[in-house]
């Protein structure tokens, strides 16, 4: 019995052992048929680190460098294998890509040969170096890349190129983390500005340095720098670019300071309102120091400010050209590239050549200011020295002169001093303020109208401590009044306001000396064409002894000659000479014959001999004779001494 259950139990268990047998080839086989097309997994292994001792070569590589599971290089060399210092070598088209942080932030490394230190904390690149980061590109003969520091450089000449700058020096310094270049040793950089046009600035020196991130930067040695057919010259330079590095919007020269600016392109006649005073050709600009500042968001140039030793200089293809020299100078411009304003300062001085038959005209002040807009320039007194403007026409002394640039009109005020040129082609003209001499004039404000030749002369108790008459004389002739017109080219003359004038006299007869003739009015008015001076409202005349009081004179004077003829004298006139005084209605003086003819209802008054009336009254100046006439039916005439 006990037997046949163990042999029961024997049977039974090589039956469970071959069910469990096929079980187990089920499930293989369902796994292999289910898995036979995925290809197995292989883990990629860090290259293993050869031992100097084991030196072998790889050929015609490309594979990962990893650290932590992370990739941290792709590599690609004809060679790779470790050097005799524990460094290892890559030749022959070299590329590795070193990947960065984050992504964009990846270096990629080409050379003939690249050595990197164990870890990849460094490369060194021999041959057709070349580094790439970002939109830089940096390349040499040689290169050393320290990533821990994140420096790349080199000593044995290179280059560098970004989207809108370009440069090469003898040794580079380019940090990737910080992204600032610094260049030394023959510099030389392209910035390229402007959105739609291609525009180069080229700079020179031997040292330079560059913040991409702050768009700050500055060239140092002696710098040089170009734009087409323009150029200019510093000891030093610092720029900061846009935003977008598409323009400069900061430029600052220092030391010994030379620009020529040479306009490139051909502008549009101006609009209505710019002002374009000192647009030109060409231009040079001097100082110790420039700075130049851009619009915010645009590639216009916005101020030009120089300072030191300044000196402008402009010339124009139509002959047109203009001197400035000033210790400070500060250009404005709009939007249009319009001069908006101009100010020179300290000891300014303006020369201008004007178009071709305009003259020349010269302006002084301690500052002289353009406004571009109202198209006035103006010249101001700060300090001492007074304002002045000189031309072939006038030579104005004044505390403010202002011209106006569109009209040529001229103002000036407060101790204002003017001389009126005489004319070369009328030098042989005569006369009361003749064009043939020059004419001077004393006021407090003066104003000219170019369109109408005409200038007004003003005592104005705005900008005077006291009364002061205008004055203006030639030679020995004087006029003064409150207020004076004079036209330029006939010379005619309209003065009002307490009016005196003043002529010189030498009477005929031999052995006379000559004498001040006095003629005033309330108004004046001088005819050149006529011979002719008119006053009005109580008028007077003083000759030596003789007084002549009227309402109206009228003074003929000697054609070609200017002197004094006669006067004529209306209204309530009276004649005096000594003690004695003569009345009537109408009265003139010869002066040539010494005489004076009263008429109208005349009557002589004598302290010693007491009145007399006639229809006439002649008084002799020369030997004090008066002579009465009467027109009655009994014709009577008396003489008295």
């Amino acid at each position: 019995m006990k037997g046949s259950i163990k042999v029961f139990l024997a049977r039974n268990m090589r039956v469970a052992a071959v069910l469990c047998l096929l079980a187990f080839l089920a499930v293989m086989g369902r796994y292999i048929i289910v898995h036979k097309n995925v290809p197995q997994r292989v883990e990629p292994q860090p290259a293993q680190m050869i031992p100097p001792q084991k030196v072998e070569t790889e050929m015609s590589i490309r594979h990962f460098e990893y650290k932590d599971d992370r990739r941290r290089a792709e590599i690609k060399a004809d060679k790779h294998y470790p050097g005799p210092d524990g460094r290892y070598r890559l030749e022959g088209h070299v590329e590795v890509r070193d990947f960065g942080r984050s992504e964009g932030q990846d270096t990629w490394i080409y050379g003939d040969t690249v050595i990197y230190e164990k870890g990849m904390t460094g490369y060194e690149l021999l041959g057709h170096a070349r580094v790439k980061y970002k939109d830089v590109t940096v390349e040499s003969e040689t290169l050393n890349y320290d990533k821990k520091t994140e420096i790349l450089k080199t000593s044995q000449g290179a280059s560098f190129v970004t989207e809108k700058m370009r440069g090469t020096s003898q040794k580079l310094v380019y940090n990737l983390g910080s992204e600032v270049f610094q260049l030394e040793g023959n510099v030389k950089v392209e910035l390229q500005t402007r959105q739609k046009k291609s525009y180069l600035i080229v700079v020179e020196g031997q040292s330079f340095s560059y913040s991409r991130k702050d768009k700050k930067g500055s060239m140092g040695g002696g710098v040089g720098f170009s734009s087409g057919k323009s150029r200019g010259g510093a000891r030093a330079m610092d720029f900061v670019l846009s935003a977008d590095e598409r323009y400069l919007w900061m430029l600052s020269l220092k030391g010994a300071v030379k620009t020529h600016l040479v306009e490139e392109e051909k502008k549009a006649p101006p609009r209505e309102g710019e002002g374009l005073y000192f647009q030109g050709e060409e231009r040079d600009l001097e100082a110790d120091e420039i700075s130049l500042r851009a619009f915010l968001n645009m590639p216009k140039v916005h101020s030009v400010e120089a300072r030191g030793n300044c000196l402008l200089n402009l010339r124009s293809s139509s002959g047109e050209a203009k001197v400035v020299r000033a210790e400070s100078m500060k250009f404005v411009f709009d939007r249009w590239g319009g001069l908006r304003e101009f100010k020179a300062a300290g000891g300014a001085r303006m020369e201008e050549k004007r178009a071709a038959g305009t003259g020349e005209r010269r302006i002084f002040g301690d500052e002289i200011f353009i406004d571009g807009q109202k198209k006035t320039l103006a010249a101001d007194k700060k300090q001492k020295a007074v304002s002045r403007l000189v031309s072939a026409e006038i030579d104005v002394q004044a505390e403010r002169i202002m011209v106006n640039l569109k009209s040529e009109d001229l103002n000036a005020w407060r101790g204002t001093t003017a001389v009126l040129m005489a004319s070369a082609d009328k030098a042989n003209e005569a006369g009361f303020f003749s064009r043939g001499k020059p004419v001077f004039v004393t006021a407090q404000t003066l104003r000219y109208s170019r369109e109408e030749k005409r200038f007004v002369f003003n005592e104005d108790k705005r900008f005077a401590d006291k009364d002061e008459d205008v004055k203006i004389w030639q030679d020995k002739a004087m006029l003064q009044a409150k207020d004076l017109i004079l036209l330029e080219e006939t010379r005619e003359i309209l003065a009002s306001g307490g009016v005196k004038s003043f002529f010189p006299y030498t009477p005929k007869k031999a052995g006379s000396r000559e004498m001040r003739v006095e003629i005033s009015g309330a108004r004046m008015l001088f005819e050149p064409g006529k011979n002719l001076i008119s006053y009005e409202e109580g008028c007077s005349l003083r000759a030596d002894t003789v007084g002549l009081a009227a309402k109206t004179l009228r003074v003929a004077l000697q054609e070609g000659r200017g002197e004094l003829k006669e006067v004529t004298a209306k209204g309530q006139v009276s004649v005096s000479q000594g003690q004695r005084e003569g009345r009537g209605d109408e009265g003139c003086y010869i002066l040539d014959e010494e005489k004076f003819v009263l008429t109208g209802k005349a009557v002589l008054t004598d302290p010693a001999r007491g009145k007399a009336e006639g229809d006439k009254l002649t008084f002799y100046m020369g030997d004090d004779r008066i002579l009465i006439e009467n027109k009655s039916q009994k014709r009577s005439r008396a003489i008295i001494k």
